[in-house]
């Protein structure tokens, strides 16, 4: 599947879930991830993984994730701002359509 050729080989069989020891920082990194890439909505996932990966082992998030939201596309709008912006679209109709009804 996705895996590189030989490592599904190496990898112990798991048979239950008390086999499976999650590190502690594991949910929260892959959650801050998952955000950023909803919010972001990068074309290539594994590439912009890699760079935020990179970005947060060299302590560089921050300027990176200020980066990367700025070159992403105008149509990769968090939820958020894609209804403020809706909301100011008609508020900037709404006084068209008044004077047209005049």
């Amino acid at each position: 599947c996705c895996f590189p050729q030989g490592t599904q080989q190496r990898m112990d069989r798991i048979y239950s879930a008390d086999q499976i020891q999650v590190p502690p920082a594991l949910p929260g990194i892959l959650k801050a991830f998952a955000k950023e890439v909803i919010r972001i909505g990068p074309d290539n996932i594994p590439a912009f993984g890699k760079q935020y990966f990179a970005a947060l082992e060299a302590g560089t998030l921050p300027d990176f994730l200020r980066t990367a939201g700025a070159e992403s596309s105008p149509g990769c709008k968090s939820p958020d701002t894609k209804a403020a912006d809706e909301g100011a679209s008609a508020e900037k109709k709404a006084p068209t359509e008044e004077k047209a009804t005049k």
